[in-house]
């Protein structure tokens, strides 16, 4: 669950610029690699179900241009597109089936991270509602071995313009 706010200001005709401050988490249910695989009952063997949640949260920056174009007096669509600098608040391993058994893991997380979000909105008077994609730019393991580890996500946003 995210939660923040949002500004915009206005730049030249339907460009603005639009800082937000969002409480974001972001995260990935795993699996042992060497979790035996599941036979259904209907004969289909599947990759064992995820056991663990990996979980960062972060207080989140993004920069973004917004692209505006109004479709009706009250309504209007937009683009949204920039990056955004996030510092991590917690990083922790916790348990699917019982959420309350967790493992902190923040000494495996950089503190930061940098990513690129793109998306598009809907607004209709105060009320507006957005997709997004935040894709990861910086490895955010502490250990890049065996491989990089970069936090992106997709995420719906509703809210309302005060």
């Amino acid at each position: 669950l995210n939660f923040g706010g949002f500004m915009t200001i206005g730049l030249t005709g339907p460009l603005s610029f639009q800082p937000e401050l969002l409480f974001a988490a972001k995260g990935h249910r795993i699996r042992d690699k060497d979790a035996p695989p599941v036979t259904t009952s209907t004969g289909e063997v599947k990759f064992a179900a995820a056991d663990r949640v990996i979980l960062v949260r972060y207080l989140e920056f993004p920069l973004l241009l917004r692209l505006t174009k109004r479709t009706h007096e009250n309504t209007s669509v937009y683009l949204i597109g920039g990056p955004a600098y996030a510092f991590r608040r917690s990083a922790v391993i916790r348990q699917v089936i019982d959420s309350g058994r967790r493992e902190d893991i923040g000494n495996l997380v950089n503190g930061s991270s940098f990513s690129y979000i793109a998306g598009a909105g809907l607004q209709h008077k105060r009320w507006l509602v957005d997709a997004r994609i935040t894709k990861g730019m910086r490895n955010i393991a502490s250990d890049p071995t065996p491989a990089a580890v970069k936090a992106s996500a997709f995420s719906v946003l509703m809210g309302a313009r005060f």
